[in-house]
């Protein structure tokens, strides 16, 4: 399976010499979604359509964007789990009990009480992340993502018109409906095939200009 990081220019030269590191192993240790629930400092979250969209999150000035992609038969399938908004959005109606200490995630509990409680149990739910790429888009990588993972990179300018087709809602529902969209847009980046039956607005996708986006092959 392949997948993808999306990240700042910024950050290109140190992941090139250290792959990509969760956040708790970094001086900055600087997250996004401030506004909601700040992101998992102890896992790199990578997607199967929303490299773009992530790249564009992690930009701090006008400098390029940065899609990475990864091999994921490269990376040790045991230290990957769900993404906790997948856990949350899929078991709203249950209730959740802990093996280990009993613990319970109730469906009255808030959204971001229950995505708390599901981050803190993350790799007891290691088996579901498969799932968590089927459903929602998105997984995490509970260690540093090697170099020895990455494929190719695309870097694309900060206003590259491809950077403003991708402003996604991380649902289960946006991703059932749009999820071809974005995975399509993906390979557009890329310079890949396309498949014109994949999602209604193909053929937009197609006519997107790539001319300034440069893409650079990993090399072992």
């Amino acid at each position: 399976m392949l997948l993808y990081h999306g990240t700042s220019e910024l950050h290109l030269e140190k992941i090139l010499k250290k792959g990509i590191t969760p956040r708790s192993h970094r001086k900055d240790r600087i997250g996004n979604w401030k506004h909601t629930i700040t992101s998992n400092s102890k896992a790199v979250y990578l997607t199967n359509a929303y490299g773009v969209f992530y790249a564009q999150s992690a930009l701090n000035k006008k400098e390029r964007l940065v899609v990475i992609e990864i091999n994921s038969d490269l990376l040790l399938p045991w230290k990957f789990t769900p993404d906790e908004d997948c856990l949350e959005q899929t078991s709203r109606k249950q209730s959740i009990v802990e093996d280990n200490n009993g613990s319970v995630c109730t469906s009255e509990m808030t959204m971001k009480q229950r995505t708390r409680w599901f981050r803190k149990r993350l790799l007891q739910f290691r088996h579901h992340w498969e799932d968590s790429v089927k459903l929602l888009g998105n997984c995490c990588y509970h260690d540093v993502v090697p170099i020895s993972s990455f494929t190719r990179y695309a870097l694309l300018p900060f206003n590259s018109a491809i950077s403003f087709a991708c402003d996604p809602c991380m649902t289960l529902l946006n991703y059932h409906i749009m999820g071809a969209y974005y995975r399509e847009l993906t390979k557009h980046v890329f310079g890949d095939s396309l498949d014109m039956s994949a999602h209604w607005q193909m053929d937009y996708i197609s006519k997107l200009p790539r001319d300034d986006i440069e893409i650079r092959t990993i090399t072992s």
